[in-house]
């Protein structure tokens, strides 16, 4: 829905770009959030959803782990991870690694 919002308002093929969405302000790129705190991550909320997070080691990814895990998502290899898109023919990558849960 970003996305499409993000085309309407003609940012979608931006490299860096910032939109409105429910009185917040996303940073996107290339009209997707952006893998930040300022993007993806204000529109998860994890905190209230019982799930951690942190900066990924690559650039423009941020990593998902529930908190019952105690172990950081990589130590404990159960995590999900969205990276930003890459240009403006490309959409984000949302992996999982589901071995260590």
């Amino acid at each position: 829905m970003v996305h499409a919002k993000a085309a309407i308002v003609g940012v979608s093929d931006q490299a860096r770009a910032t939109i409105d969405i429910d009185g917040l302000s996303v940073d996107l790129v290339y009209g997707y959030p952006a893998g930040t705190a300022t993007g993806i991550v204000r529109l998860l909320d994890p905190p209230s959803s019982g799930w951690n997070d942190r900066k990924s080691s690559y650039p423009g990814a941020w990593v998902y782990w529930h908190g019952e895990i105690d172990d950081d998502a990589w130590d404990s290899r159960c995590f999900i991870r969205y990276r930003q898109a890459t240009g403006a023919d490309s959409q984000p990558v949302i992996d999982m690694d589901d071995n260590g849960c």
